[in-house]
């Protein structure tokens, strides 16, 4: 599975105004592959850091091999480097179980100034959500749904 160029653009777009505001510059693929959606991002500009969570060695040789950063971590019990974890664009390309699993690991770790972009293959609803996420953006695209959140502000 994977987003065709101009449905990546408009999945982005769901979260662009978040993304400026909080001066969101790092870029994190859940779930990367061979890194072909990096390499889309490094290209388009707009993040100065980038980087690739893929559980399967080989797929992560293979973006090596193609210029891509990228770690070894299995989404289901995920545990983000410090540095990643304010200012940064989760984004994931995951089945709707896989999704809210990882969006409970991520509440747990990520700062305010984060934003999380999902792209799944059917609708999740707002009571799929833990309440620690406020929902930014729900669009069909293609026939997925892209999804944009970010944490709660839980000071008020």
């Amino acid at each position: 599975m994977y987003l065709k160029p101009e449905q990546l653009d408009q999945a982005l777009d769901l979260v662009s105004s978040e993304l400026n505001n909080m001066k969101v510059r790092r870029f994190v693929d859940l779930g990367s592959g061979n890194g072909r959606v990096l390499r889309y991002i490094k290209k388009q500009g707009g993040f100065y850091q980038v980087l690739g969570i893929e559980k399967f060695w080989l797929l992560r040789v293979a973006a090596k091999l193609r210029g891509q950063n990228s770690i070894g971590q299995d989404l289901r019990s995920l545990d983000l480097p410090n540095q990643w974890r304010e200012g940064t664009l989760y984004y994931g390309f995951l089945r709707r179980d896989l999704a809210i699993m990882v969006l409970s690991s991520l509440g747990q770790q990520v700062g305010q100034r984060s934003v999380v972009l999902f792209v799944v293959p059917e609708e999740v609803s707002r009571e799929d959500l833990m309440d620690d996420w406020e929902v930014i953006g729900v669009e069909r695209i293609g026939g997925y749904w892209g999804v944009g959140l970010q944490i709660r502000n839980i000071g008020g």
